[in-house]
């Protein structure tokens, strides 16, 4: 696995040269790119003999080239960006000796920056600063990335700043180009803007949580470390190719979460995450490569759930809606550390789609080509600039009504108790309803939008509505085409269970039966009563669908068998030998008086199951008068018969060879079989075990905590 540190920590001193920048700009490797590209160096060197700003240029150029990805006419931009301001070079000039492209490009950037340095002593959040970002960006969105770029050198060399620069720009890039750089997919770029910005504008807040993380580290890479391993097993036995990294969250991500769930740092599961990125075929086409990768994805994701226990409402699925604008497409799945009991989030992705994760938007160009993006990325931003043209609210008012139109891959809706739900953009009132209750998609009758209008379940919503869900209390009988109008996994997920609920129940049932089979275990109305009460379910049926779904995952099943459990220690042989057959496999020891094989006992039958009781529990004599010819005499047969399962606490000092003690006392009661067993050590270095064992009789039990009495550091023992 490659260990992630803080962003800022590991990136290297730029080397500034022409070469290094022609030999990272991996869409500059023709002969006849690279010639434009160096007479743009040329021509920047030949006007300008400060070697800062050629080194501030060269730069900029490798973050466009090499970190965001782009071509050679915005790496050829990138160089020449700072002649008009620092030389006798106009912008006409440059689109004499380098065309119109190029020219368009910095002049758009020149408006930015003239924008910004009218507010640098002002309100940084004015409204026209917000206009120029965006309508630039829709008639080129080469701008914005050239914007970008320069402003992640400017934060890089940060102690450089004057107080004013040092006082704005943080404040400014967290309100404005990181959350761009965020709705076009550019997540490493986003993350370092994040990163290095919030760090000036809130060092209390980033140093505390660095430390947190910093302690906390080790622990959690060895936890990732051991997830990983059966993971890596696995994928390779199925002849898989991928590479494993793992995932820090960013200082700034993990802030804004604890801000937006109002929780402490502790309370944040997913600061440390597992990235597993598969081998495809570089030599595919762009389409026929995605769609490998989604097998592969999927196959990836169905070894790991064979794997691991699942957090069933953590499954985030872009492989069939990817994140718009962006078009970031992955399968992010949350387990449980088997040892830890902690949750850990898996991201799974192809190669393909790593790149458009790590360039975001930019990523498409390599395949469509930069006119078709621009036109396409160009339409989604009319709703902005439109918006934005007749704004003239006061200032306080203009980030709350902008804010949700820089997130372009996202609309905000409401409940009609204003509460903010987040989809993304294309989302329908089903998804609505599963972002807010799987439930209300289950009984789904209708919906209201606005308080006005009554629409179907597909609807698309549009930011700002208000949603009301009419929720019935029959069961929604879904359409099947209404499976590619949803774009949320939860939807889909909640459609397919009511489209398959038939074939949904039957699996259930099977799987549940193949669990008791393999504990041998019989199913019968007290094993499927305490199964619906363990899961609080009132329908048989719901618990079929639960179990195939997933929902209730096999080991919690096995939990609540396992009191129905029988051993092979010993059985019953009967006095009636007509009865021998049916009740042969088909018994349990009453809870009610608990009989060993020392009682005389009784067989009673209730609900098809045979319950063996002493010949003198009270229950029974209250059955001999109710039902006298249901009771079946039986007595026990001294090679099979059903052990008893006792649960003990112990508490003790800590020693080094206390467990191996322990271990041989449990181990010289050749009848006594170890069924479960739990030790932890606190920080007064104290044991504190509990142990389930299954034994055939109580003076066996006896003799077992009196051994464990006498190992030396034994505090406690007591039957529970």
């Amino acid at each position: 696995m490659t260990y992630l540190q803080d962003l800022h920590s590991i990136k290297p001193a730029p080397t500034y040269s022409i070469d290094n920048l022609l030999s990272t700009c991996f869409r500059c490797q023709d002969e006849e790119k690279q010639q434009l590209i160096r007479r743009a160096y040329k021509f920047l060197t030949n006007n300008i003999s400060d070697q800062n700003i050629i080194n501030h240029s060269l730069e900029v150029a490798l973050i466009v080239g090499s970190e965001i990805g782009l071509g050679t006419t915005s790496v050829t931009a990138a160089i020449l960006h700072e002649l008009p301001r620092y030389s006798e070079i106009s912008l006409d000039d440059i689109k004499n000796n380098f065309g119109s492209e190029i020219y368009q490009i910095l002049q758009g950037l020149y408006k930015i920056k003239n924008t910004e340095l009218q507010f640098k002593n002002k309100d940084i959040e004015n409204i026209e600063l917000y206009r120029q970002v965006i309508f630039n960006m829709s008639t080129d969105l080469r701008i914005i990335y050239l914007r970008i770029a320069e402003r992640l050198v400017t934060l890089r060399h940060f102690e450089q700043l004057n107080i004013t620069q040092k006082n704005v720009i943080p404040i400014e890039t967290l309100k404005i180009y990181a959350p761009i750089a965020d709705a076009l997919g550019s997540f490493k770029i986003k993350s370092e803007l994040e990163q290095r910005s919030f760090k000036y504008a809130n060092p209390d807040e980033y140093k505390r949580i660095s430390q947190y993380i910093e302690v906390n580290k080790i622990r959690q890479w060895y936890i990732l470390n051991k997830v990983s391993l059966p993971i890596i097993k696995a994928l390779y036995g199925k002849g898989l190719k991928f590479t494993m990294q793992s995932r820090q969250k960013s200082i700034y991500s993990i802030y804004q979460k604890m801000i937006r769930k109002n929780v402490p740092i502790e309370q944040i599961y997913d600061i440390f995450a597992i990235r597993i990125i598969l081998h495809s075929d570089p030599q595919l086409d762009r389409d026929s490569r995605i769609e490998l990768e989604k097998h592969l994805c999927q196959q990836t994701f169905e070894i790991i759930t064979s794997l691991f226990e699942i957090h069933p409402t953590r499954i985030r699925d872009w492989l069939t809606s990817p994140k718009q604008p962006s078009g970031y497409m992955a399968k992010h799945v949350t387990v449980k550390d088997p040892n830890t009991g902690k949750w850990i989030e898996i991201q799974i992705r192809g190669q393909a789609m790593n790149e458009i994760a790590e360039f975001g938007y930019a990523a498409h160009w390599k395949y469509k080509g930069v006119k078709v993006e621009l036109e396409h990325f160009s339409q989604q931003l009319k709703q902005i600039t439109q918006y934005l043209e007749n704004f003239d609210q006061d200032i306080e008012n203009i980030l709350s009504a902008i804010e949700p139109l820089f997130r372009l891959d996202k609309i905000h809706v409401y409940t009609p108790d204003l509460d903010e739900i987040i989809l993304n953009n294309g989302a329908t009132v089903l998804d609505f309803a599963a972002k807010v209750h799987t439930d209300l998609v289950r009984h789904f009758g209708g919906a209201i939008i606005n308080n006005s209008k009554t629409v179907s379940a597909t609807y698309e919503l549009q930011n700002g509505d208000i949603v009301k869900i009419i929720k019935t209390n029959q069961t929604l009988l879904p359409k099947k085409q209404w499976l590619n109008k949803v774009i949320t996994s939860d939807a889909k997920k909640e459609l397919l269970k009511l489209l398959n609920i038939k074939n949904l129940k039957q699996r259930g049932f099977e799987l549940l039966l193949n669990i008791a089979n393999k504990n041998d275990i019989t199913i019968d109305y007290k094993v499927i009563k305490s199964l619906l009460t363990k899961f609080s379910i009132t329908a048989k049926d719901e618990l079929y669908s639960k179990i195939a779904t997933g929902e209730i995952a096999t080991v919690d099943i096995e939990n609540v068998l396992s009191k129905f459990k029988k051993s092979n220690f010993f059985g019953i042989r009967l006095k009636t030998a007509s009865k021998y057959k049916e009740i042969k496999n088909n018994f349990v020891l009453a809870t009610c008086c608990n009989p060993t094989p020392e009682d005389k006992i009784v067989a009673v039958k209730e609900n098809g199951q045979y319950y063996i009781h002493r010949i003198n529990c009270k229950q029974i004599e209250t059955l001999f008068e109710l039902q006298e010819s249901k009771l079946i005499p039986i007595e026990w047969q001294k090679f099979k018969v059903q052990s008893l399962l006792r649960h003990i606490q112990v508490k003790a000092r800590y020693r080094i060879d206390y467990m191996m003690q322990l271990t041989k006392v449990l181990y010289s009661i050749p009848k006594a079989e170890i069924y479960k067993i739990e030790f932890s050590k606190d920080t007064d270095n104290h044991y504190y075990g509990s142990l389930d064992l299954l034994v055939l009789n109580e003076s066996d039990l006896l003799t077992l905590v009196e051994k464990i009495k006498q190992i030396q550091g034994t505090l406690s023992v007591e039957i529970v």
